[in-house]
């Protein structure tokens, strides 16, 4: 049976209706599309192509990460020299490229993302898999989630990620850490986006944190999200998250490593705000919303996508299924 959590207020926590007041894990203009907050730390990634960020509203930029300029959070930063850190508030770098998607086996792999990336996020490359360990940021504060993105033309498209969610302390094991994880985002204009996760579903009042595969989407210009936290897994937080457009529909797509395929969680229809079709940015994002002691590490092993029709579910699914091994 499919549960959702509402934010409301201060954080009180109530089951009840199907939206997320004022973003929990909306990637909207509260978290990717803001001003980026008092400045960076530094730079995300080394490497001697990093260019300077160009000057942002406030605070002082670390040194650049991947070629990225600052976003809105610093001033200009040094290009290129630093190693992990967090970024300029929400900053941008790379290119597209015209190559959709990444197997993420090494430093090189961003070169055609754009990065937006809070200032305490850190990330690197490890056993050639993309290593994010996502910042906690307060409440309606700056960001609230990282974002590796590039521009999607319009049209169908299969996406599809083999993620692990861990926790940092334990080297394994799921986080204890609050609505933490990662997996697929498309994003469209004014907030408006769809995302599938695989994630924890908030911090365990009782006995064991919860978690599993979550579909989300926000209508543009809302601060409310729709949640659907009706897919746990019974082990460890890890396994396939997919992503396909076919027309102006959505279909979020999961998998548990302890099943044998992928499994249809969502259907996100068109309706009011919400238009899919016209949603032009597409990549990886890792989130965490509540935390005692942060206890959360994110391995996103590729983002594959492919540019093909896609009739219905059953195409997509059967489209997903052959991306696995490529």
């Amino acid at each position: 049976m499919s549960q959702a959590w509402r934010l409301v207020g201060a954080c009180a926590l109530v089951l009840s209706a199907c939206t997320a007041c004022g973003g929990l894990l909306e990637l909207d203009t509260l978290e990717f599309t803001g001003s980026g907050g008092a400045g960076g730390s530094t730079g995300g990634m080394a490497g001697a192509s990093g260019s300077a960020g160009a000057a942002g509203v406030s605070g002082a930029a670390g040194a650049g990460a991947m070629a990225g300029a600052a976003g809105m959070g610093g001033a200009a930063g040094v290009g290129g020299a630093a190693g992990m850190g967090g970024s300029s508030g929400n900053s941008t770098g790379g290119s597209d490229c015209g190559v959709l998607g990444s197997e993420y086996a090494d430093s090189s792999a961003l070169a055609c993302f754009n990065l937006q990336v809070t200032s305490g996020t850190t990330y690197d490359f490890s056993g050639g898999a993309l290593r994010v360990i996502p910042d906690v940021t307060p409440w309606y504060g700056q960001s609230e989630g990282s974002f590796f993105y590039q521009q999607i033309p319009s049209g169908d498209f299969a996406a599809l990620s083999h993620v692990r969610v861990q926790s940092l302390m334990a080297h394994g094991g799921v986080p204890q850490d609050g609505f933490a994880g990662g997996g697929i985002v498309l994003r469209g204009g004014s907030g408006a986006n769809a995302l599938v996760t695989l994630s924890t579903f908030g911090l365990p009042t009782s006995g064991n944190i919860t978690y599993g595969a979550l579909p989300q989407f926000t209508p543009q210009g809302s601060v409310s999200s729709i949640n659907d936290l009706g897919h746990p897994f019974s082990a460890e937080l890890s396994g396939f998250v997919g992503m396909c457009r076919s027309g102006s529909v959505i279909f979020a797509v999961g998998q548990s490593d302890q099943d044998a395929s992928l499994q249809l969680l969502q259907p996100f229809n068109p309706a009011g705000n919400f238009n899919p079709s016209t949603f032009t940015q597409l990549g990886t994002a890792t989130h965490m919303f509540e935390s005692a002691s942060p206890d959360t590490e994110v391995f996103v092993d590729y983002l594959r996508v492919n540019r093909t029709s896609i009739a219905d579910q059953v195409a997509c699914l059967s489209e997903l299924e052959n991306m696995k091994n490529p």
